[in-house]
């Protein structure tokens, strides 16, 4: 990903530059036409965002966490277009008391690059890059960044979306069609239907489908280029990019979680783990997981623990297992190479722990629920060719 992330931090200072030469600026950071940013009297929250118009888009670029680095800012929406910028240390030394805020429109938060902290209703969630979140209108949040971080931020009004669901509705295209039952919209449908539900998605890349990031960083290239320097027909490319965008977090690119507050942030972490898990078929490596979910081992282990009653190692095995029992029920290959696809180091290991969880040998399960097929038989994909079941002894 470094060159990736080279040439994407070179792009992003291209972007501020073009944004300060073009005249997009304003210093106080708080009044644009894009949107209405009230400040609110109450303990907890600072402030109040109210879109004025259908979406907008808004460019964050964080160079890092120094003395001398800034959190340069863009929004943009149409033909309007604002640049500011701030000390990020400052950001950070107040981002969970003074910059609380929630706003009246659906916000997306897309990391692009580095991590970032997104503090929600007074919960910390990290965000790795790649990963993503759909804040509902009127939860409390804040984001706060951990290191050098690009992120981009779509803000949907409700009669964008309304207007995104009808388009969708009449097009002739199957896979836009496909997008009104999308996670996504469903959730945003619930709560225009139901106001005031405290809740989120949370979007996950998917450990087997690496490079999830270039996407989003294609994306988010185009609509940054298209908002400004608009050409004829701009408007309609940035509502066929959105809608890429959204049907991409919506792929099996994603894992995508429901998050209700009344979860706390640990069962989140529990959620991606499992989600983690189940893609790798539990296997792992203990050096694997704490790069990945930014936690020690130790950390990542209690919190399993606490959900599912199991180790790591013990949790990561009945997936392990689980893939097996899909082996044995639907492929004619022999025990011993299953134990090896479902990375057992010898049969005697694999026997041991599938006998301790189905009470029965591999052999005396694969007859009990295998059922008479037609020849040919074939429901994994590198299973092209019929093997013979060479384990009849067991």
């Amino acid at each position: 990903m470094n060159s990736d992330t080279d040439n994407g931090s070179r792009q992003a200072e291209d972007k501020i530059q073009e944004a300060e030469h073009l005249g997009f600026y304003y210093p106080d950071g708080i009044d644009n036409s894009v949107l209405e940013i009230r400040r609110i009297q109450s303990s907890f929250t600072k402030f109040f965002y109210q879109i004025r118009e259908k979406y907008q888009i808004t460019y964050e670029y964080i160079s890092g966490t120094g003395p001398e680095d800034y959190l340069n800012v863009l929004t943009l929406s149409g033909d309007q277009a604002y640049f500011s910028r701030e000390s990020v240390q400052e950001h950070n030394r107040f981002f969970r008391s003074d910059l609380i805020h929630y706003h009246d429109f659906y916000e997306l938060m897309i990391v692009l690059e580095g991590t970032v902290v997104n503090c929600i209703e007074g919960q910390d969630y990290q965000y790795p890059a790649g990963a993503a979140c759909l804040i509902n209108r009127g939860l409390r949040h804040t984001e706060g960044f951990l290191s050098p971080s690009r992120v981009l931020y779509i803000g949907l009004s409700t009669e964008y979306i309304r207007e995104l669901e009808d388009w969708c509705r009449t097009s002739r295209i199957p896979v836009e069609q496909e997008l009104l039952e999308s996670p996504m919209l469903s959730f945003i449908g619930r709560d225009m239907k139901e106001p005031g539900r405290r809740d989120y998605l949370d979007f996950f890349p998917a450990f087997q489908k690496k490079g999830s990031y270039r996407t989003l960083y294609r994306n988010s290239e185009s609509l940054l280029e298209a908002l400004l320097r608009p050409f004829c027909g701009a408007s309609h490319v940035v509502r066929g990019l959105i809608a890429e965008l959204l049907a991409f977090l919506n792929s099996p690119y994603y894992h995508c979680s429901n998050i209700e507050l009344a979860m706390n942030k640990d069962y989140l972490l529990f959620s991606r783990v499992s989600s983690f898990m189940e893609e790798r078929n539990g296997r792992f490596s203990r050096a694997e997981l704490p790069a990945l979910f930014n936690y020690s081992a130790d950390y990542l282990n209690r919190i399993v623990r606490k959900y599912s009653g199991l180790s790591l190692y013990d949790y990561g095995m009945q997936f392990r297992l689980k893939e097996a029992e899909e082996y044995l029920k639907n492929s004619d290959y022999p025990v011993s190479e299953i134990a090896v696809r479902c990375g057992f180091t010898n049969k005697t290991h694999f026997y041991k722990h599938f006998e301790a969880r189905y009470h029965m040998t591999p052999y005396a399960f694969r007859k009990e629920n295998t059922q008479p097929a037609p020849e040919g038989r074939n429901f994994f994909p590198e299973n092209a060719r019929h093997k013979p079941k060479s384990d009849a002894a067991g």
